[in-house]
């Protein structure tokens, strides 16, 4: 998977546009990006064959079953929140639960036993995961974007026909497909694959002819009303997200920036919250700086309380170059915010099209500079709005959720003899 910008080591010429004209940068990271997502049909795309498994009769063991949770990294994001979610139900099942990441990013979840393989070739995770299977009684492997997990899928099948294999994608990636294609092309290796929006569900059908679960992360919980009010004087907005590339933080100070331009005429008092940590923080702290924007920005680390600081804001945006179905998005509803966001990824799933953006950086600004002036200038608009997400709530609410969708899982798994 290309991760390039998000590596952006500080002496690089990229790190000196961002220093000189970081506007500039990211459009420039922008197409370079739209440059780069052409060439995506040239990865594999086509499902590997399948292997005629033996006797799935599970064998006998000494110790309780337990489960595998195969993770990218530890690190703060959607997927990793929903493996720590999995890691719960697993416990409340009675599973002893093993976790492996795949990346050294991040604090590991307390409670699990972890698997340090980070050190040993993919080639060999194979024979690791055979080994640990036997020792411990390992009856399912849930996979949550780990792709030397992936890659071991025919020895699980082959030598370890009894154990269940399954799968949680989120986000379709620019570059290469990402995560999903990976779990696409490994379709015939897994007993059930689980996703997050419709409209994974549809790609996985058109495009590997494969059926998966929906099941959305969500719960059902008192939802606060829209806090934002026409012409109020003050307005606070949030920007939530890893300071990488994926979320365009830069994109977010922009906007940030021209919010304070369009208040300062229309008599609004703007304030900020930025929450996340990475390789982009450096930047937006200098940036905001340069600005005249550091008096007006809170700064808070990624561990920081996400709904106390929604609970402050009225308006959230979410700039980003891609997106799965952003958690923080629900979260935002469930608090009273107004989430904006660009048209990426399922978020026309959970927001109207008024809410929503084109991806492109400088119509991104715009645009969000556009809906929040007509949030606050036409109160028929405001509550057209919150009706329209409180009603796309209650239908994520009404849907299968990933919590059921995933224990089904483990159950199927502790029930197979």
């Amino acid at each position: 998977m290309t991760e390039a910008p998000e590596r952006l080591p500080y002496e690089s010429l990229l790190a000196a546009g961002y220093q000189v004209a970081p506007f500039v940068v990211e459009r420039l990271l922008y197409i370079r990006e739209r440059l780069f997502s052409r060439q995506i049909g040239r990865h594999q795309w086509r499902p590997l064959n399948g292997i005629l498994m033996g006797d799935r009769t599970r064998p006998d063991h000494a110790k309780p079953p337990a489960i595998l949770i195969g993770m990218h990294w530890f690190a703060v994001g959607g997927a990793e929140t929903l493996a720590r979610d999995c890691i719960e139900w697993a416990r409340d099942l009675g599973l002893r639960v093993f976790v492996v990441a795949e990346r050294s990013r991040g604090v590991a979840p307390e409670g699990v036993t972890v698997l340090d393989w980070l050190d040993r070739p993919r080639s060999e995770w194979g024979v690791l995961v055979q080994d640990v299977v036997l020792q411990e009684n390992i009856i399912a492997i849930h996979i949550h974007h780990c792709v030397p997990l992936y890659a071991a899928l025919p020895v699980i099948r082959r030598q370890l026909p009894w154990v269940r294999t399954y799968d949680s994608t989120h986000i379709v990636e620019h570059m290469d497909g990402g995560f999903v294609r990976i779990s696409g092309v490994w379709s015939g290796h897994l007993d059930r694959t689980h996703v997050i929006s419709r409209k994974l569900v549809n790609f996985y059908r058109d495009r590997f002819d494969c059926p998966v679960d929906l099941g959305r992360m969500i719960e059902k919980r008192e939802v606060a009303a829209v806090r934002m009010q026409p012409r109020q004087t003050a307005l606070r907005v949030a920007f939530v997200g890893r300071m990488a590339y994926q979320k365009r933080p830069m994109t977010a100070l922009w906007a940030m920036a021209r919010l304070v331009r369009w208040g300062r005429k229309n008599g609004v008092d703007l304030r900020f919250d930025m929450v996340g940590e990475g390789p982009f923080l450096r930047f937006a702290r200098q940036i905001a700086e340069a600005k005249g924007l550091s008096a007006r920005i809170t700064f808070h680390p990624s561990g920081a309380d996400v709904r106390a600081v929604l609970r402050g804001a009225d308006i959230l945006i979410l700039p980003s170059a891609n997106e799965g179905l952003a958690l923080v998005a629900i979260e935002a509803i469930e608090e009273g915010v107004i989430p904006i966001a660009t048209d990426v990824g399922a978020m026309g799933e959970l927001l109207s099209q008024d809410l929503l953006t084109p991806q492109e950086p400088a119509q991104t600004v715009r645009g969000i500079v556009r809906i929040v002036d007509r949030l606050w200038r036409d109160g028929a608009f405001l509550e057209k709005q919150a009706l329209t997400l409180w009603k796309n709530l209650e239908t994520f609410i009404a849907e299968p959720s990933a919590e059921d969708v995933i224990t089904g899982y483990y159950r199927e798994a502790l029930g197979a003899k």
